[in-house]
């Protein structure tokens, strides 16, 4: 487990330093919900979305009480011609798979994507940053789960 978070922090300090490719370009870290990132409540990425790249994330409320989560994806420092979408997804209660939730409204360009809902004591959300247009959205971007 530290070899993956020592690795996810390399490819995340590459992406924001510069790096050519999706922070998530190695293959088989956050492609799908198996590699997910998972993420603590009030939590903060900083990534690179590439052309035709989708980077997944979770997060489990691992509390005794309801939470309202808010989900977030935006481009980084304002970038205009970014836009990113926000797809959103239930683990099911039984582990058999994921429930599709929806899809944040789109904000447009250089604007954040947001999703709300109340996780129950034990469920994981699961959310998805993809390109709004995969051939030509590249760039930083930042992902969040804040409990409100």
């Amino acid at each position: 487990m530290k070899f993956k978070k020592w690795i996810l922090s390399v490819a995340v300090v590459a992406s924001v330093f510069g790096a050519s490719q999706s922070a998530f370009a190695i293959s088989g870290l956050a492609d799908d919900y198996a590699s997910a990132v998972p993420f603590a409540l009030n939590h903060e990425l900083v990534t690179f979305i590439a052309k035709s790249d989708s980077d997944w994330y979770t997060y489990q409320n691992n509390t005794s009480s309801t939470q309202f989560v808010v989900l977030s994806a935006l481009a980084y420092q304002y970038n205009p011609s970014l836009n990113v979408d926000l797809e959103v997804y239930l683990k099911s209660p039984n582990n058999s798979g994921l429930v599709y939730l929806g899809t944040a409204a789109d904000s447009g360009p250089g604007l954040a994507d947001v999703y709300t809902r109340n996780l129950l004591p034990g469920e994981t959300i699961v959310w998805v940053v993809n390109g709004h247009n995969p051939e030509s959205d590249i760039g930083i971007y930042r992902t969040s789960v804040v409990g409100v």
